[in-house]
């Protein structure tokens, strides 16, 4: 009991004091964390990447030793390993998600909008939650920062956000621009199966 007696004479400023100086030191010291790819980040990489490239492209492999090779690096080099594209592709991303899930879902969409832009394909956005459409704007805006590129030099088309889970995707399958009337005349689709991959970030139940 000698040490609550003790601890309750000290006065409040230094409690204050250490309370700040334990706050703070994490937050003015850098951390170096090592982040290596799982296996499902592997598959999702490796199959978009074979999606991406064109014919005559040689496709690294991610899973071997060799660090020129190593997952870790292969994420960071110019065009990750995705290499010449023939520049044809259509993915349709959906951010279907908000602030909330950002910390969990943004890194994904951050990682994948970039290997497209990378490649010089083309992206379809659109959202069936409205907090989808900042997530869009946020994304976009820290790739095109991050590849040091103009969002006229690329090709991102946005379609906007639709109400209705299920029905708008059901929608889709048979006419893109009856479901999201602004995709009308910009781009070379008709519906569903037009696109060469198709990524849902979803967060509870958008409809997906």
């Amino acid at each position: 009991m000698r040490i609550f007696e003790i601890l309750n004479k000290i006065n409040s400023k230094v409690i204050y004091l250490l309370v700040s100086i334990t706050v703070l030191i994490p937050l003015l010291m850098t951390i170096p964390v090592e982040v290596i790819p799982d296996d499902n980040a592997k598959i999702v990489f490796d199959s978009l990447s074979e999606i991406l490239k064109s014919d005559n492209t040689i496709q690294n492999n991610l899973s071997v030793e060799n660090k020129e090779d190593n997952p870790k690096y292969a994420y960071d080099r110019p065009g990750g390993s995705i290499g010449k594209s023939s520049g044809d592709k259509k993915i349709l991303l959906s951010f279907d998600y908000g602030p909330s899930t950002r910390p969990e879902i943004g890194p994904m969409t951050y990682a994948i909008m970039k290997q497209i832009l990378r490649s010089g394909n083309e992206i379809h956005t659109m959202a069936l939650w409205d907090t989808g459409l900042p997530m869009i704007a946020e994304t976009k805006k820290k790739v095109l920062k991050d590849l040091n590129m103009n969002e006229r030099d690329v090709k991102i088309y946005d379609f906007g956000f639709k109400t209705g889970g299920e029905a708008v995707i059901k929608g889709m399958l048979s006419d893109i621009s009856e479901a999201f009337p602004g995709s009308k005349g910009k781009v070379d689709v008709h519906n569903l199966c037009d696109y060469d991959f198709i990524i849902s970030f979803s967060a509870g139940s958008p409809g997906s």
